[in-house]
């Protein structure tokens, strides 16, 4: 059992970001009276809490990360406690070891699915970034923000992770992967590795939300950029698969899978009218594609009969089918 003063003090600074936001009053009176290691216990008990769940981006954190007031005030979204550390000592941001990785930390409570409105912790992102964060880590996490990972929709409602939630934590993913390409947009032209090994790889726009494949268009990224097997972002595109017989699908996929769908759908029609095209996928998976949308219910007037393929340049491998 945890002492009662622990579970008091996680209490209060769980529903400090409230709190803050009602009465336009700071925790920093709060926060800054709990002992240091009656913090580094609580960290450590919240991080272990979320590994245990699964939470996407937990299982790349050290035990201890969560130790600090500025960590606490970046999980818990105490903005204004964190401005007025700025109040007080300009440099205050700046000074804060790359060791407490404070941009994971947001990441980390998106993923959670426990932080509502997300704005929130993209608010504290901006608020980091534009006042003196150091931003050598946006790289190292960049490429788990471009397309997160975590636990589908349940099947039923026996817990709070609705699919309601879900999608709220793919935008904010979203919105974090274009806050992190604003303030470095080396990002943009970079290979994101798939797996262990850097011999696979693709570029962002390969893998992002549709509204950093606009943000990456908007910018001047190449809408047929290739990956390591010369794969354009609409071939990979191409590569999902619609159900023949819609009624044979699990209660989840016919909830999770329409999600996909218009991400899929929304991100192909975006390349297009910035010139994207394909070129290892055949003429068949494009008909198949545009099939699979029609029968969906989606408006395909604007995918063109049959998708122009950039060319080879004397590369002779087979289409994929």
């Amino acid at each position: 059992m945890e002492p009662l003063e622990e579970i008091s003090i996680r209490a209060s600074i769980k529903h400090g970001a409230e709190a803050e936001q009602t009465t336009g009053r700071s925790c920093q009176p709060f926060l800054d009276t709990v002992p240091d290691d009656v913090l580094a216990d609580i960290g450590t008990k919240i991080l272990s809490r979320l590994k245990k769940g699964g939470v996407y981006l937990s299982a790349l954190f050290e035990p201890s990360l969560i130790r600090s007031r500025a960590a606490f005030a970046t999980f818990f979204q105490l903005r204004l406690y964190l401005q007025d550390c700025v109040l007080l000592n300009p440099d205050y941001l700046s000074t804060i070891a790359p060791s407490t990785d404070l941009l994971r930390l947001v990441a980390l409570a998106i993923g959670s699915g426990y932080m509502s409105p997300h704005q929130h912790p993209l608010s504290i992102t901006s608020f980091l970034l534009d006042n003196g964060y150091e931003t050598s880590g946006i790289w190292t996490l960049f490429p788990h923000v471009l397309k997160p990972e975590f636990r589908r929709a349940p099947e039923c409602a026996k817990t709070d992770w609705s699919i309601q939630k879900r999608r709220d934590c793919l935008l904010a993913f979203g919105q974090l992967a274009n806050l992190l390409l604003e303030h470095d947009q080396r990002c943009a032209s970079r290979q994101v590795p798939l797996g262990v090994s850097d011999e696979f790889w693709v570029k962002p726009i390969h893998k992002a939300h549709p509204m950093t494949i606009r943000w990456l268009l908007d910018q001047g990224a190449n809408p047929n950029e290739l990956d390591f097997r010369g794969r354009t972002p609409i071939d990979h595109l191409l590569m999902i698969r619609f159900p023949e017989h819609p009624i044979s699908m699990t209660k989840e996929d016919r909830y999770m899978i329409p999600d996909s769908y218009k991400r899929v759908y929304h991100s192909t029609l975006t390349l297009i009218r910035h010139g994207g095209q394909r070129r290892c996928a055949s003429d068949r998976a494009w008909r198949d594609f545009v099939s699979g949308f029609r029968r969906q219910g989606f408006d395909v007037s604007g995918f063109p009969k049959l998708l122009p393929r950039i060319p080879t340049d004397g590369d002779t491998r087979p289409a994929v089918t």
